[in-house]
């Protein structure tokens, strides 16, 4: 069976098994009433269908209030906020994933991230801060999965230099330039479809070392 590297399912894992949910209750105001929801039954009506917007405003609200009011050694209120948006992150990531071919670990990261810090400069009097706080989660995951096309690993590099002579277009090769615990950054090389260019590339590509061949090759923007 197929199992997706998840951040967010890690995440949510352990939120669930760090602490009782059950016992942090949002007193909320929804069409005058006042309820007391635990935030099980307030995810659940975060994602009902239809959902009730007032009800749904009015939980982030709560939990915006209650995440700026705890100090920073106590983070139970940004757990749960995450734990809430938790359901919308991962359809996000998925489709980011399926779409663009990134990492779905990686843009599920960064949008948690994202997430994190929108919801610690959000205003609380913002009319919809639900929507704030998903909406910057998902421009930083698409935003990840957007810098993730068009780059492939490839090991055979004369096969890309001969595409690129039939293409016209300028690739980017990225060398690596040591083990992967050093500090030292990949040498990149850019060339056109000049047949000297070519064959320049073709030649690092036969005389580096196996484990120092360029492994990955994307076009180059504008060229």
């Amino acid at each position: 069976m197929l199992h997706w590297s998840s951040a967010l399912d890690s995440v949510e894992a352990s939120i669930e098994a760090s602490q009782p949910l059950s016992r942090h209750l949002l007193a909320v105001t929804s069409h005058e009433d006042r309820l007391l929801l635990s935030p099980a039954e307030a995810r659940g009506a975060l994602y009902s269908r239809p959902v009730d917007e007032t009800l749904a405003g009015a939980i982030w609200h709560e939990l915006v209030r209650r995440a700026h009011e705890e100090s920073a050694s106590d983070e139970r209120w940004r757990l749960i906020a995450v734990w809430m948006a938790i359901p919308a992150l991962r359809r996000t990531g998925y489709r980011v994933s399926r779409r663009l071919g990134a990492e779905r670990a990686d843009v599920e990261a960064a949008m948690l991230l994202a997430f994190l810090e929108q919801l610690r400069v959000i205003d609380q009097d913002i009319s919809q801060p639900g929507l704030t706080l998903l909406r910057a989660a998902g421009l930083a995951g698409w935003k990840v999965g957007r810098s993730a096309v068009g780059t492939s690993p490839v090991e055979d590099m004369e096969g890309v230099v001969s595409r690129l002579v039939r293409d016209g277009r300028a690739w980017q090769f990225e060398v690596p330039t040591g083990d992967e615990r050093d500090l030292t950054a990949p040498l990149r090389v850019v060339v056109s479809q000049n047949g000297i260019a070519s064959a320049c590339a073709a030649s690092i590509a036969r005389w580096l070392p196996q484990e120092r061949r360029p492994r990955r090759a994307q076009p180059v923007e504008g060229r």
